[in-house]
């Protein structure tokens, strides 16, 4: 929540909800259209805080693992880029954020993987391959 008001002078309260993209829930949709995890994710959250609005601006934040923003996510962050560019004088200020952003998300869902792999001494599981065709291992 911003502690200064944005807009009607109310205070901005956003919530940030970052969707597997390959998740069995998000796969379908998201191989139809990419972002649409992220939007449906953005759309749920309008509905579970529909009843804030009088009080405070809320902007739903839905953000993919593999990439795509919805587009609250998207509206919210180049706002806070051209602010950057405006405060610093680097028209590059929204680039550099959205790297960031997307560096710390990957970074994140890797370490998520990872976490769930059983501990092994050379993670040589990770590289059997199985030849369906012939059934053996490859």
């Amino acid at each position: 929540m911003t502690q200064v008001p944005r807009n009607n002078g109310k205070e901005l309260v956003w919530d940030v909800t970052v969707v597997d993209t390959q998740a069995l829930t998000n796969f379908a949709m998201s191989t139809a259209k990419a972002g649409s995890a992220a939007d449906a994710a953005e759309k749920r959250k309008i509905t579970k805080y529909e009843d804030i609005g009088s009080q405070f601006e809320f902007c739903p934040v839905g953000l993919e693992t593999l990439g795509p923003w919805g587009p609250s996510a998207t509206a919210l962050f180049e706002a806070v880029g051209k602010k950057m560019a405006e405060v610093t004088g680097e028209p590059r200020s929204f680039q550099f954020f959205k790297q960031r952003v997307s560096i710390d998300i990957q970074r994140d869902y890797c370490y998520s993987v990872l976490t769930t792999v059983r501990d092994t001494k050379g993670l040589d599981e990770v590289f059997y391959v199985l030849d369906v065709k012939k059934g053996k291992s490859v």
